[in-house]
């Protein structure tokens, strides 16, 4: 699951970053330590390695802006990912969000809440 966020976690996202396969993509904005500190297999893509490990990418997409996200999903792409489900950090799956094999619609998540956005 790929997320952008320019808030700290919280009690409620704590279980969401908890989850298998977790990259958030951090922004200008973003409270870098909170994320870096946070438990679980949560990746955190901050600013610095944005700039280095996606150099023309992130040069073409404004900070403080949801098209961050893109990084993200180059980020997936590059580690072999056949599949990516993303979502913002106040939209959180439901339940049966656990059964990420199966595609989104049989997750029983509105689909503007949680949708694959690209198939590999």
């Amino acid at each position: 699951m790929v997320i952008t966020s320019i808030n700290a976690p919280s009690d409620s996202s704590a279980e969401a970053y908890a989850a298998d396969d977790v990259f958030v993509v951090g922004d200008r904005k973003t409270p870098h330590r909170a994320y870096l500190a946070t438990a679980g297999s949560l990746t955190y893509i901050g600013p610095e390695q944005q700039e280095r490990q996606y150099a023309a990418l992130s040069a073409a997409l404004p900070w403080n802006h949801y098209s961050r996200k893109n990084v993200g999903y180059m980020h997936v792409i590059a580690l072999g990912y056949d599949s990516i489900f993303e979502t913002d950090d106040d939209n959180w799956p439901l339940e049966a969000y656990a059964d990420k094999k199966a595609p989104c619609p049989s997750f029983g998540i509105r689909p503007n809440v949680c949708q694959p956005v690209a198939s590999v």
